[in-house]
């Protein structure tokens, strides 16, 4: 049988992290993890809160150091955030100044694209999520479930080959929560990023 190698995404060779508190005493948040994500997968970390989930995702995007081990993205060290990876976090990612298409295409507007072509792809990308009618809503105006399409189209509207997912869709119904995650996998099988799912429920 031809096996057919995939190139490794994310690379994570016996992290560990240890945060300091106040007392001067020491937590340690992950030992010796080791993880091979290759390129185009869908990867789920699924575990109970407070057990490192989100630490894990932080070192990964670049926005906690790691303590010990090696950690690489596109073979590259991670030592900041970088466009290479987009984050969806735990609670609305939305700026609530902005309307809805700003919102999409504020990465692009930091990539310095030009106006029309960024809400060109901004309103491309609300529409794949289903918010095709609402690109000059503000987010108040929104449901928490359509606040979290927003944040999710904005991800892939920047394009990042890699996303980071920690529990994005944790504190809405269920109802909603399955339909966001259809939302999430239906972009996935569309664009084959890299993607790291984190969440504390079986059912995701």
């Amino acid at each position: 049988m031809l096996m057919v190698e995939t190139k490794s995404a994310v690379a994570i060779k016996k992290l560990s992290v240890v945060f300091e508190r106040d007392d001067g005493t020491r937590v340690e948040a992950l030992r010796d993890v080791s993880l091979d994500i290759g390129e185009g997968e869908f990867v789920c970390v699924l575990g109970r809160s407070g057990h490192g989930k989100t630490t894990l995702l932080n070192v990964v995007a670049g926005l906690i150091p790691a303590y010990a081990g090696d950690v690489r993205v596109l073979g590259r060290p991670v030592k900041a955030p970088g466009v290479d990876r987009g984050v969806i976090f735990q609670k609305d990612a939305v700026f609530p100044w902005m309307r809805v298409e700003d919102n999409v295409a504020f990465g692009l507007r930091v990539s310095g694209m030009a106006k029309a072509e960024r809400l060109r792809l901004a309103r491309e990308h609300l529409d794949m999520v289903g918010l095709s009618n609402v690109p000059r809503a503000w987010p108040r105006e929104l449901s928490g479930g359509m606040r979290a399409r927003v944040a999710v189209a904005g991800v892939f509207a920047s394009d990042p080959p890699i996303l980071l997912a920690d529990e994005p869709f944790g504190a809405l119904d269920y109802v909603t929560r399955r339909q966001l995650q259809d939302v999430l996998l239906g972009l996935w099988e569309r664009t084959r990023k890299t993607v790291i799912f984190v969440t504390h429920d079986v059912d995701e």
